[in-house]
């Protein structure tokens, strides 16, 4: 499909391997203005003219320095939406780039009808990552929010101790190591020694 037909959404294809903007312009062939990038500065001159709503981005892209290069170009475009693509996806490597702020991440030999469903969904908002990525994401989330509620429970007790009490408190844990420190006793709101 031509770029200047009318309609038509812009993606742009950043991959230092030929084959793959080729494999992956085919598959998007049918509604998309399709716009290639073979280096990092290319790329660079392409971002600032066409400001794509999508990149599609291989993370081995000369001249990119891996994810430092991705955070950069997600902090300098906002708006653009970047699928990432590695020829050797990990888990962590996945968890890193949702990170940094892609909203796919798949390996590079992903078929042309889940490069189409891909592109679909992170236009509509969604993420995207493969499969085998899911429940390892999902062990990571639960595993950040019970970090969380152990810490916000831990800042509420603290907060909810009034300073007074608290040092009082440091005292009793002192006399515990120090038997010749008097014993304090609490009735009501009253210390007695």
């Amino acid at each position: 499909m031509s770029a200047q037909k009318k309609g038509a959404r812009v993606v742009l294809i950043a991959a230092g391997d030929s084959a793959l903007p080729r494999q992956w312009r085919e598959a998007l062939k049918e509604g998309f203005a399709i716009h290639a990038a073979a280096e990092l500065a290319a790329l660079e001159r392409r971002m600032n003219s066409l400001r794509p709503p999508i990149l599609l981005l291989d993370l081995e892209l000369p001249g990119l320095d891996g994810l430092e290069g991705v955070t950069a170009l997600q902090d300098l475009y906002p708006l653009t939406k970047i699928l990432l693509f590695s020829s050797f996806p990990t888990e962590r490597g996945c968890v890193a780039a949702l990170k940094a702020g892609v909203k796919s991440y798949c390996t590079k030999t992903i078929s042309p009808c889940l490069l189409r469903k891909a592109v679909a969904a992170v236009q509509a908002g969604e993420i995207w990552i493969g499969r085998a990525f899911v429940s390892y994401l999902l062990k990571e989330c639960t595993l950040l929010a019970a970090q969380h509620r152990r810490n916000t429970h831990s800042r509420l007790r603290r907060s909810q101790i009034p300073n007074a009490a608290r040092e009082i408190s440091g005292i009793k844990n002192l006399r515990g190591r120090n038997r010749n420190l008097p014993e304090w006793k609490s009735e009501g709101d009253m210390l007695r020694v």
